[in-house]
């Protein structure tokens, strides 16, 4: 993931972005999972810290050109309602 950006619309057309590790419970393999079971993103292997999306620029995409997945990180690592089809 990388940079954020204001909407879906802007991260998915994004083809440049900075780079962020992020980390989640090993149970969840897509981020639907992890929105349905409640999981947050972390910035550490121990999931320990959670990732602050926040706002305005809250919105990430999976990959460093067009397509993929654009999903919204609240302040406090967890996926909103909010998974777009890129």
């Amino acid at each position: 993931m990388g940079t954020g950006w204001p909407s879906s619309g802007d991260a998915c057309t994004a083809t440049a972005t900075g780079f962020i590790q992020l980390y989640a419970n090993p149970a969840a393999t897509t981020f639907e999972s992890l929105y349905t079971n409640g999981y947050a993103l972390y910035t550490n292997t121990g999931l320990t810290t959670a990732y602050v999306g926040g706002s305005p620029d809250n919105w990430y995409k999976t990959q460093n050109a067009p397509g993929g997945t654009s999903i919204r990180i609240d302040n406090v690592g967890f996926i909103d309602n909010a998974i777009v089809i890129c």
